[in-house]
């Protein structure tokens, strides 16, 4: 059964996957305005990565309430479709090979962590909810830069 401790964990991956994922972009586009835009939002992901890293760390092996098996399922659901085993993630990151397909990946991954971590905040402390709540504003942010790129290649 899932603990809060093992959220966060998935919320950790999440982050890696993402700031990964913005290097590779990097590596693959021409155009140094999407360059420092890719940069900045690897960046970004990394930051987030540390405040889940101290979220976890401060958190408790808490059982999820039983009261919540319903959304407990779900949330299991939803982590098996948006965090790939570490090398389907990689081979995904491979294929990666122009701009337009970064983008649409990345716009992916931005929509997931953001469905993600609104489920998780049912699940969390109340004290961390504001920390939550300014990551996944962030990650809003990023979906709409992300949008502007794509719309502009």
């Amino acid at each position: 059964m899932l603990n809060v401790k093992e959220l966060f964990k998935f919320a950790i991956i999440l982050e890696e996957n993402s700031c990964a994922f913005f290097r590779q972009a990097v590596k693959i586009t021409q155009d140094e305005d999407a360059k420092v835009i890719f940069e900045t939002l690897g960046d970004e992901e990394l930051k987030h990565k540390k405040l889940f890293e101290a979220m976890h760390n401060q958190s408790h092996d808490l059982p999820l309430n039983e009261a919540e098996g319903d959304v407990s399922l779900l949330l299991h659901s939803t982590l098996s479709n948006i965090i790939p085993l570490p090398e389907q993630f990689q081979a995904e990151l491979e294929a990666i090979r122009e701009v337009r397909g970064a983008l649409k990946f990345g716009l992916q991954r931005e929509a997931d962590a953001m469905l993600y971590y609104g489920e998780l905040k049912s699940f969390i402390p109340a004290p961390l909810h504001r920390t939550l709540d300014g990551i996944i504003r962030e990650e809003g942010r990023h979906y709409a830069k992300l949008t502007q790129l794509l719309q502009s290649s």
